[in-house]
Order: C-alpha cells, then sequence, then structure tokens
C-alpha cells in the first residue's frame, strides 16, 4: 500500500509554470495523492489550466476552489 499525501497548493497568476508543477505530481511514483487548489483571482490562465487537469485526472481526487482574493497568507 503506497503512503497518501494531501498536497495543498495556492495560485495567483502562475500559469507560466503551473502546467509542469502539475503534472511533477502525476510524475510521482511510490505514492498516492490527492490535491486540494485554492486560487486566490488569477486574471490569467491558471483556473484554465487547474480545470483541464482536473478533467485529465478523473481518476484522483482534486478539488478546486476560488480564494478568499486577500493575498497569499490568507489563500
Amino acid at each position: 500500500m503506497k503512503p497518501h499525501v494531501c498536497i495543498l497548493l495556492g495560485t495567483f497568476n502562475g500559469g507560466q509554470y503551473l502546467r509542469q508543477q502539475l503534472e511533477s505530481f502525476v510524475a510521482q511514483t511510490g505514492v498516492n495523492w490527492s490535491l486540494r487548489v485554492s486560487d486566490d483571482g488569477s486574471d490569467d490562465d491558471s483556473r484554465d489550466i487547474i480545470v483541464s487537469f482536473i478533467k485529465a485526472h478523473p481518476d484522483r481526487d482534486i478539488r478546486f476552489y476560488e480564494g478568499p482574493k486577500q493575498g497569499s497568507a490568507a489563500n
């Protein structure tokens, strides 16, 4: 049985790097992971990237939240 890790990811206008970061989770071996993503009001393509990732990985426990739009600490 693989250990479980819950990844907490806060985003804000990180679309430039987000695809690579999400794919690095998929590439992990030896661990079962779930993902919680909170976007703090991005105006780039971050949300679209996250939604596409969720659709591409229906077998994973991935949840997407709209952040409070009050900065990284609150997100």
